[in-house]
């Protein structure tokens, strides 16, 4: 057992390592005055999305860069999505009706190439229905693309949390982020495995995008956002992320239902099979759950562990600008619930043989697609 802790030990100081090192090195993306530039097309794939889409595109109108198209692709929604679209009036905006999914499609991914094939822009932005874009946002990013000469930036944002079932479920993005990726290598060293996107902002060249055949490429990828990132660099493009809670924020799912509803079709996706799901959930217990009971009885080890990891949750909090109640007393909590979504997604998606998704089904799926 002691053997065991010891390992824990210094898999929680390589976490404290990568958080210090990642808070240190990765600024912030800093405001842009700019207004014109190469022109942007926003992508906005919408399937029932009445709750947030209004407010989304009204950000995107009211950007300060100037030469925007932003196409809002109405997936075949049954909610008051079409009505809420129809009511802006501007010239900036195209809403497509979007068509019957293909075979071997999955739905988000053949939303965005439909999308795609209207957009006009030299740079393509593609992005969820439910984030919100400080009016600044587009051109600091344009600045951030240029400066870099990267074909894509991927954009990490703050994530809201408003609810207790929030706040215990979605610190496990930064916290995961930020503890246990090194951002400060990927923007260094352009390995595949490195690669970062994410639905709050793919920023990416259009002769780079065409270059690897566009979304064809994700066709049935369940990560598209990250496997947008895989395939350039996988085709030797270079990408880079940016942090930019100041600018952008997304509040992903509202409640702790809609979390575990929400991460069950992917988790496992992520994963890729069950032995990699077992492993997993073997090292939650052993990395997460363990300590904090061996702590409860004593043990130094275990201890230092349950420290180490309330010092990283501080850390990530203040610089979020989370509840720091939520760094002190949650991270048990967290980790339960997420093992419960690991274990639900692998049950679900093994049992059913299939993904399901927004009252859509498919067995054609792949993590990062081709």
């Amino acid at each position: 057992m002691h053997a065991l802790e010891f390992a824990a030990l210094a898999v929680w100081l390589y976490a404290l390592a990568t958080t210090v090192l990642n808070l240190i090195l990765e600024r912030p993306l800093r405001p842009s005055d700019r207004t014109s530039g190469p022109s942007v097309s926003i992508v906005i794939p919408a399937r029932n999305e009445e709750r947030s889409i209004g407010a989304t595109v009204a950000a995107m109108l009211a950007q300060t860069y100037r030469d925007l198209q932003i196409i809002v692709i109405d997936d075949q929604s049954s909610d008051k999505t079409p009505q809420i679209l129809a009511a802006f009036d501007d010239p900036r905006l195209t809403v497509l009706q979007g068509e019957e999914t293909p075979p071997g499609w999955l739905g988000k991914p053949w939303a965005l190439e439909q999308g795609s094939r209207v957009a006009r822009g030299e740079l393509l932005l593609f992005v969820d229905a439910d984030i919100h874009y400080e009016p600044k946002a587009i051109a600091s990013m344009v600045d951030s693309l240029e400066e870099s000469g990267v074909s894509m930036l991927a954009v990490l944002p703050h994530i809201e949390m408003r609810t207790l079932g929030e706040q215990v479920s979605m610190m496990m993005l930064p916290f995961f982020v930020w503890a246990g990726i090194p951002l400060w290598l990927g923007n260094r060293w352009n390995a595949v495995s490195l690669g970062l996107g994410g639905g709050v902002g793919n920023f990416v060249r259009r002769a780079d995008y065409d270059a690897i055949g566009g979304h064809t490429a994700l066709h049935n990828a369940v990560i598209d956002d990250i496997g947008l990132a895989r395939q350039l660099r996988t085709r030797g493009f270079r990408t880079k992320h940016v942090v930019t809670d100041d600018l952008i924020s997304a509040r992903i799912y509202h409640g702790l239902r809609e979390v575990v509803f929400g991460f069950e079709k992917n988790v496992f996706a992520f994963l890729g099979s069950a032995w990699s799901a077992l492993v997993l959930a073997i090292l939650i217990v052993w990395l997460h759950v363990l300590p904090f009971v061996l702590a409860f009885a004593g043990w130094p080890v275990s201890i230092a562990i349950v420290a180490i990891c309330t010092v990283i949750r501080l850390m990530i909090a203040i610089r979020g600008r989370y509840s720091l109640l939520n760094a002190i007393f949650l991270h048990l909590p967290m980790v339960l619930v997420w093992l419960y979504i690991l274990m639900q997604s692998t049950w679900m998606t093994m049992r059913r043989r299939e993904i399901h998704w927004r009252g859509r089904r498919s067995a054609e799926w792949s993590r990062f697609g081709r």
